[in-house]
């Protein structure tokens, strides 16, 4: 038989609670504007057009506005699931990390590009060290932590200088010294 993954099922049942009890998420002005957008067709540069477009893209295949909010906390209880995933669940250190990452859900269920931005770099960050650690370098791992630093840096794309070190991270870990990227 095989054993169930605790860690998951905890997850994925923190993942319903905040979509049921946040439903439909909170939105702020510059949401709307790019809710509106996506709804006319008709871009502007003030908003990120790929943050409009993954939009787009969720709203053409469920037809709901709020699948923007579903998928952000989606990214939100996966990126806490891989950040908890190798620590153990007897230890204080991974109820505590859940008791935050509960805390912390007022952030994740308010859609805008800033928190768009930040989880997708969190996914991404966590994915390298797990790289980091564990030795594992696989392609699919390698450009999935691109496509997150990519699709974060182009939801807000004023924070160019915060993905400079991210990317360093990214070449260290996939392509040059790849023993000593934890000490850095």
């Amino acid at each position: 038989m095989k054993q169930i993954n605790f860690k998951a099922i905890i997850t994925a049942l923190l993942f319903l609670w905040s979509v049921i009890v946040f439903f439909p998420g909170s939105y702020s002005v510059d949401s709307w504007n790019m809710y509106g957008q996506m709804i006319s067709g008709k871009y502007t540069d003030w908003h990120s057009p790929l943050l409009v477009f993954t939009w787009k893209v969720l709203y053409a295949s469920t037809g709901r506005f709020f699948t923007i909010y579903i998928f952000q906390m989606l990214l939100y209880w996966l990126f806490i699931y891989l950040l908890l995933v190798r620590i153990n669940k007897n230890n204080i250190i991974f109820w505590l990390g859940i008791c935050l990452s509960v805390g912390l859900i007022f952030i994740p269920q308010y859609v805008m590009k800033d928190t768009h931005n930040c989880i997708p770099w969190g996914l991404a960050s966590v994915l390298l060290l797990i790289s980091g650690t564990t030795n594992q370098r696989s392609r699919f791992l390698i450009i999935c932590t691109l496509l997150l630093l990519v699709y974060g840096l182009l939801t807000r794309m004023n924070a160019i200088l915060a993905l400079l070190p991210l990317l360093y991270l990214w070449l260290e870990t996939y392509f040059y010294q790849k023993d000593r990227v934890l000490k850095k």
